[in-house]
C-alpha cells in the first residue's frame, strides 16, 4: 500500500553487491537500516533481496521487530475479508489490473506484486486467484468467455482441513441489485455471462456474511 502511493524510490537504488551484503547480514545498522527504508519504496529492488533470499534452504527467524510490527498493525485494523479485483478485457487475454490476491501460476502462488516486478499483467484468457476470507479459502477462476464476457467459478474450502464447504451461500450484486444467487454444492458455485460493470460477490453462512469479492470489468 506505502509502494502504491509513492512513485519513485526515497533513495538512489543501491547496487547488488550491497544488496547481497544486506540479504548476509554484512552492514552495519546504519548501512542496513538505509538499505531497509529503500525497500519500502522500491519494487525493483525488493525483489532483488527476495530472490536472493529464496535460495537458501535453511529457514531463518523472523525479526522481533518486525513482528511487533505486523501484530501492531493488526490490532490497529481488522484486516477486512474483501478480495478487490479490476480486471481489464482484450481482444485475447485477460488483464489484471488491480488486486489483492493472490495469483496461481503454474502451481506457484504469486502475490501480484510480484507479478508485476516480473512484467506479469496479462494472461491468455483465464487466471486463477486464491484469497483467505477467515476459515475459509477461496479459490477464484476467471475465464474470457467472449470479448466482453467472463464466467466466474468460485471454490470454497475449509483453509486447515480443506474440505468442500456446502453450507454457504453466494450472491451477485450489480450496483446493490442481487442478480444471481447460489448454495455452493461441493463448495462449488459459477456465474456465467458476467459483462462490463462493477459487482460484488458475497459469500455467506445463513445470515453471516463472510466475505465479499468486488470485481469490476473494464
Amino acid at each position: 500500500m506505502y509502494r502504491k502511493a509513492h512513485n519513485k524510490p526515497n533513495s538512489p537504488c543501491p547496487n547488488e553487491e550491497t544488496l547481497v551484503c544486506f540479504s548476509e547480514g554484512k552492514l552495519s545498522k546504519e548501512e542496513a537500516a538505509v538499505i531497509q527504508e529503500h525497500l519500502i519504496t522500491c519494487h525493483r529492488c525488493a525483489e532483488v533481496v527476495y530472490l536472493f533470499c529464496s535460495k537458501f534452504e535453511e529457514k531463518r527467524e523472523v525479526p522481533e521487530f518486525l513482528v511487533k510490527k505486523a501484530k501492531d498493525l493488526v490490532k490497529q485494523k481488522a484486516l477486512p475479508n474483501i478480495l478487490n479485483l479490476i480486471l481489464g478485457l482484450k481482444e485475447k487475454a485477460l488483464q489484471i489490473l488491480e488486486s489483492n490476491g493472490d495469483v496461481i501460476l503454474d502451481n506457484e502462488i504469486i502475490p501480484v506484486p510480484v507479478l508485476r516486478s516480473r512484467q506479469i499483467s496479462e494472461f491468455p484468457e483465464e487466471i486463477r486467484l486464491i484469497k483467505e476470507f477467515k476459515d475459509i479459502k477461496v479459490a477464484v477462476h476467471i475465464q474470457k468467455r467472449d470479448k466482453d464476457k467472463i464466467r466466474i467459478n468460485l471454490n470454497l474450502v475449509n483453509k486447515i482441513s480443506l474440505t468442500p464447504l456446502d453450507d454457504l451461500r453466494l450472491a451477485l450484486l450489480k450496483d446493490t441489485q442481487e442478480l444471481e444467487s447460489y448454495e455452493a454444492v461441493a463448495g462449488n458455485a459459477v456465474f456465467e455471462n458476467i459483462g462490463f460493470g462493477q459487482y460484488s460477490i458475497k459469500i455467506m453462512h445463513k445470515e453471516e456474511e463472510l466475505g465479499v469479492i468486488n470485481l469490476e470489468i473494464r
